[in-house]
């Protein structure tokens, strides 16, 4: 058995390390968001220092070496979820963006008035606030999806909730309070016989149980950087084969 080596851990760190009053600073706030380690500050300083350009834009040297990386890490990450390809990631500012751009560009044009949008009471506000936007801008009605006595979503009831009105379901991954983890291959199942497509939430869990979104057929999942021990405002969005076609409909990309 390997031990932990704690020290060499929290060198990693220099927040821990910023000022004599923090040298013994346990920090217990990575849901909210994670401490930046030092390869981070460092290859952001790299990028500003003598690196700056534009990805698939310009053409010199720095530039095209730039855009062969940022390429790269989207191919990285379809790789971790083991997405279909590199083109079923999209990058965002942060996993309520993602959220958003679900919401508006690919339900909003196809939802309803009396429409449903399914979201357990389990929910960061992230993966509430914008499907309760969307639903009131078209008429449509926000159904919750109540918790058990675990404090998990009550799949039991999903029989009863999905109809041929639920265009949407909305699940986290997992709990940002509790940690608890919903049993997501039963309720993407159980959605798909409804024909109704998922959104995922995975800011908390894919730090540690990053999904395998081809073999449980995901439609979305969203999750942030910086969540992940990586900079702030960048997120992206999986999207399923399926559904890419019309996900980004009304956005445009100047990549500027």
């Amino acid at each position: 058995m390997t031990s932990f080596d704690y020290s060499a851990f929290r060198g990693h760190f220099p927040a821990l390390s910023a000022t004599d009053n923090e040298q013994h600073a346990v920090y217990l706030d990575s849901a909210a968001t994670a401490l930046k380690p030092q390869v981070l500050v460092e290859a952001t300083q790299a990028y500003y220092a003598g690196s700056a350009a534009t990805v698939h834009r310009s053409q010199h040297q720095a530039a095209l070496r730039l855009t062969q990386r940022y390429e790269s890490a989207r191919q990285q990450v379809a790789q971790l979820l083991h997405a279909h390809s590199a083109d079923s990631i999209v990058w965002t500012k942060g996993t309520t963006e993602a959220i958003n751009l679900v919401a508006q560009s690919y339900l909003r044009p196809i939802l309803q008035a009396d429409d449903e949008i399914l979201v357990s009471e389990a929910e960061h506000h992230a993966n509430l606030i914008p499907w309760l936007m969307v639903a009131e801008q078209c008429g449509a009605n926000v159904v919750k999806l109540p918790v058990n006595q675990h404090g998990l979503p009550a799949l039991v009831q999903l029989p009863a909730l999905l109809t041929s009105r639920t265009k949407m379901m909305a699940l986290g991954q997992m709990s940002n309070v509790t940690g608890g983890c919903p049993d997501l291959r039963y309720a993407l199942e159980l959605a798909h016989q409804n024909g109704t497509p998922v959104m995922i939430d995975g800011a908390q869990g894919v730090v540690h149980h990053p999904l395998d979104v081809a073999d449980l057929n995901v439609d979305f999942y969203a999750f942030s950087a910086h969540k992940m021990y990586g900079p702030t405002g960048l997120a992206c969005c999986m999207v399923s084969r399926n559904i890419s076609n019309r996900c980004m409909r009304g956005r445009a990309v100047g990549k500027c």
